[in-house]
């Protein structure tokens, strides 16, 4: 099946996007490439390109502390666990002369991404991107940090008096959405707010510094959140319930991202989804579980899930990744070239 004919079978109603940085890679494709070039953010040559990759961020990041790594050979070391070495090589130097301790320097490593990626601009592949799923009225949910897809929407944040919802803080927004109309929203009315139109950021923005997901510790911190979203017990007279309570409409992140993630058909694109994606791989697979366990126990849909990609060669069903996704109920749908993906958008 072809991605164009799987956007003519979908239920808009039931279907989510999950978008990554291939999006801005892609609107990129015809400029000038300015991975090699550490004046990204001074740039102000309309030719070279205008959205900076996770690898050229890191590599600025890693120059301008003299951190020698070559990005095009550090099998060893995934983006987070380079992002966790920064971190410590700037904590180390902390310690060292008596100065911030390691949060500063983690908050200083956000900042610097947040000035890098606020330069980035939207263009015709993310204009016609947002046209098609508001159309539609499909929610996505982004890895990126920048604001290219929320741009011109109003933040919506889902929270409320009752403690049986998720609350957001500084570093978990995940009940935070960015729509065309900022409306009042009330425990009896979310639900409408989540089921149309809007963009959601699973690993953090630029809005918000310190819930940006960048380095090893801030993946492992997701992961344990929301560990204790769908699995934890609660305690006596702890009104929140968890994910396999198998209450869908009663547990604690009915308000959230996750929601989605979890009750939704996905679509995944612009994501390589490679061992860089640790917290989001790790999501597919309790979502495959927790799928199974509700379909088997309850009425609720069989829900379906479908990853696009070019490169048949890096991926197919047989390959090791291919597996993996085929046992989390993820259908592959290749595509021969990138313009065969967004130009259905247009």
């Amino acid at each position: 099946m072809t991605f164009k004919a799987l956007l003519q079978k979908i239920d808009p109603q039931t279907t989510a996007f999950v978008i990554g940085n291939g999006i801005n890679r892609y609107e990129d494709k015809s400029r000038k490439n300015c991975d090699d070039c550490g004046e990204f953010a001074a740039c102000q040559d309309k030719r070279k390109k205008k959205n900076i990759s996770w690898q050229t961020i890191l590599k600025i990041i890693c120059e301008k502390r003299k951190i020698r790594i070559d990005f095009n050979n550090q099998c060893d070391l995934s983006f987070p666990e380079i992002a966790s070495l920064v971190d410590l090589h700037d904590s180390n130097n902390a310690a060292t002369s008596h100065t911030n301790g390691s949060r500063s320097a983690k908050r200083n490593i956000k900042q610097e991404l947040c000035s890098l990626t606020k330069k980035m601009e939207p263009g015709d592949t993310h204009r016609a991107f947002i046209q098609y799923v508001r159309k539609l009225d499909i929610p996505v949910i982004t890895t990126n940090f920048d604001m290219l897809l929320s741009r011109d929407l109003e933040r919506v944040t889902l929270e409320f008096e009752d403690k049986s919802f998720f609350r957001a803080n500084r570093a978990y927004l995940w009940n935070v959405c960015y729509k065309e109309n900022k409306s009042n929203v009330t425990p009896s009315n979310y639900r409408e707010v989540m089921e149309g139109f809007g963009v959601w950021h699973i690993h953090g923005n630029v809005d918000f510094p310190a819930s940006i997901k960048i380095g090893l510790e801030d993946y492992v911190n997701a992961v344990a959140t929301v560990k204790t979203m769908i699995s934890g017990t609660p305690k006596k007279n702890d009104p929140r319930v968890p994910l396999y309570q198998f209450r869908p409409d009663d547990w604690v992140g009915r308000n959230t991202l996750l929601d989605m993630f979890f009750h939704r058909d996905l679509i995944f694109l612009g994501l390589s989804l490679e061992t860089q994606e640790v917290f989001l791989r790790w999501l597919i697979m309790q979502r495959a579980k927790y799928l199974r366990s509700l379909v088997s126990k309850t009425a609720y849909p069989k829900r379906k899930a479908w990853y696009v990609y070019v490169d048949r060669c890096k991926l197919n069903p047989s390959t090791p990744k291919g597996q993996l996704f085929k046992a989390c109920g993820v259908d592959l749908i290749p595509a021969d070239k990138f313009s065969d993906i967004y130009d259905c958008f247009k």
